[in-house]
């Protein structure tokens, strides 16, 4: 694998394109023309066999077959059948896995299942920069747990799990990747030190899922890209996604007092991240779909930005309710 160091040109990040093994699946998705769209960690785009398969299901399982799809199509069996592909990514063995509601109702079972395995428990943990959701999910199953029960936040009451795990903690609930920074926790350890203790854990795969060794050595190559480019254009912002491969998922953030504007700004200049308050600005780089020479060009346009002092243009800071 070409490091980043060694792509000191533009040219040279086409050149690694045109040898990436993984570039034929690019054309599986939709992306508009001239779009660099770093946002998919928040929404991917559109697969391009998605439209089909909803008309499918709509106009011939549901408008023609209607009753009888329960078996013609299979969707009595669909949880289980979805479930082991899935489960295939998560090394469980088949019917361990099923996918079925949706994020927000499935923590909140697999919580409350928790607790209730802990009945002589009354403490769960969470992270304070935990997704927002995640967080009022545990204190709606700590509610409903029957008992009273008490939430101790990393960050918050402890700076890690270590300061505030005790004979009392129930259940942590934890993601595997920080989905402001980008840091990386190490799952397997953090496991042990949890069972080894007689709590439970809830992990929250969403931003790491599916990430196997093929697509994540492009993944780490394209944030060090990043990275590497952003500091020499701009040496003195704060990246907060830690530097260490082992540390990070595939994401950069960046804090910054002036984020919401330069995010709006390079949205105008064809480059689509996101932002999350107070400052930090994230760009996803899903290696599926994600360029080397999408990185440099994000990178160019990131700084010109900023150089251009975007924020002093009104139209760039008027907050959206979505951002």
């Amino acid at each position: 694998m070409m490091s980043s160091a060694s792509m000191i040109s533009r040219d040279a990040c086409v050149a690694r394109d045109a040898a990436d093994p993984l570039r034929g699946l690019r054309d599986r998705f939709m992306i508009p023309e001239g779009l660099i769209y770093l946002d998919g960690n928040s929404l991917g785009p559109m697969p391009r066999a998605a439209a089909s398969a909803l008309n499918r299901t709509i106009e011939q399982e549901w408008g023609h077959d209607l009753i009888r799809s329960w078996n013609s199509a299979g969707w009595f069996d669909m949880p289980v059948r979805l479930g082991d592909r899935v489960g295939a990514l998560l090394g469980a063995a088949p019917g361990q896995t099923l996918v079925c509601d949706t994020t927000s109702i499935n923590l909140y079972k697999a919580v409350h299942a928790a607790i209730g395995l802990r009945p002589g428990r009354d403490v769960v943990i969470a992270e304070d920069e935990s997704f927002p959701t995640d967080l009022y999910i545990v204190e709606g199953a700590m509610k409903s747990a029957g008992r009273p029960m008490t939430r101790r936040l990393i960050g918050t009451d402890g700076p890690s799990i270590d300061a505030l795990l005790d004979e009392t903690v129930a259940v942590a609930v934890l993601s595997h990747v920080n989905y402001r920074t980008g840091a990386l926790l190490d799952m397997a350890t953090i496991t042990k030190q949890l069972h080894d203790a007689g709590a439970l854990v809830v992990w929250d795969l969403c931003h790491s899922i599916g990430e196997v060794a093929a697509l994540r050595q492009k993944s780490l190559a394209l944030t060090e890209l990043f990275m590497a480019r952003v500091t020499a254009l701009l040496p003195g912002l704060d990246i907060v996604t830690p530097r260490q491969p082992s540390l990070r998922g595939s994401q950069v953030a960046i804090s910054f007092d002036k984020g919401y504007a330069v995010v709006q700004a390079m949205i105008e200049h064809g480059v689509i991240g996101d932002f999350r308050a107070p400052d930090i600005m994230r760009f996803g780089f899903a290696p599926l779909y994600i360029r080397f020479q999408d990185v440099w060009d994000a990178a160019d346009i990131l700084a010109g930005c900023i150089n251009a002092e975007v924020w002093r243009d009104p139209r760039f800071n008027r907050y959206l309710d979505v951002t």
